[in-house]
């Protein structure tokens, strides 16, 4: 084995860097006391694979993009996020960002959507043209309700033109936060099931209480939903937010 030991190399002039014509090769395995000023340039690609042993403290500065492509063993599926509406003394908002090569079922997140009248709900329906007309029909949805103001507790049904996103009328008072929740649409896209869905919602009432209530409404026509419409059962909604997300096929 032969020991070079060199403080410096330089040209033949002594005054600029060296060349070498037939490369240089060895093993670094053994190398020593290497500090950062005398580590200078872009370095060659490293094969990380077998480094071992290498904490924290000795890793520093900012990793390099990294693509994703290969990755696996992610899995799939979930709600994702497709379109939000802020609500400004609307008398109505449609949603037609349903997709059936994606999606299995909607999610329908509601956030403080205040009536401009006092005393008034915000209802739904569904349509199967993408919102050029909506089912509203007496009878075109049926539903179970149970309702809650704290002291007592509701269970109804009915068939009507339209379905709540709550059981109560929502007040319209300064400080009054309306109605506030979820619903959900399943399958949507078949048009040999009636379409079900489920309203879970917290209200301030006209009266200025919470109060709560679980929805299950049945679409009473066969169809494939392809949009829906909110709107008032009073004037406009004064203020508030509906977020749309759809439920990933796989």
């Amino acid at each position: 084995m032969s020991i070079i030991n060199v403080d410096s190399i330089s040209d033949a002039a002594g005054t600029g860097s060296p060349s070498f014509p037939n490369g240089i090769s060895g093993n670094g395995s053994a190398l020593t006391s290497l500090t950062s000023a005398n580590l200078t340039g872009a370095l060659p690609a490293i094969d990380g694979s077998a480094l071992t042993s290498l904490t924290s403290g000795n890793l520093t500065g900012a990793l390099p993009a990294i693509s994703g492509a290969a990755l696996t063993g992610i899995a799939a599926g979930g709600f994702q996020f497709i379109s939000s509406i802020d609500i400004s003394a609307d008398a109505s908002l449609e949603f037609t960002g349903f997709d059936s090569t994606k999606y299995s079922a909607y999610k329908f997140v509601f956030s403080n959507i205040v009536p401009t009248t006092d005393s008034s709900s915000t209802q739904v329906r569904l349509s199967s043209n993408g919102g050029t007309s909506y089912y509203q029909g007496t009878g075109d949805y049926r539903f179970i309700r149970l309702s809650s103001t704290g002291s007592s507790t509701t269970v109804a049904t009915n068939s009507l033109s339209s379905f709540g996103l709550g059981s109560f009328t929502s007040g319209a008072a300064a400080l009054e936060s309306g109605d506030s929740g979820e619903l959900t649409l399943y399958a949507p896209h078949l048009s040999t099931m009636k379409t079900m869905m489920l309203v879970r919602s917290t209200t301030t009432g006209n009266d200025g209480e919470i109060k709560s209530s679980v929805n299950s409404i049945r679409h009473q026509v066969n169809v494939a939903v392809n949009a829906i419409q909110f709107f008032s059962s009073g004037t406009t909604m004064a203020t508030g937010t509906i977020t749309m997300y759809g439920m990933v096929n796989s």
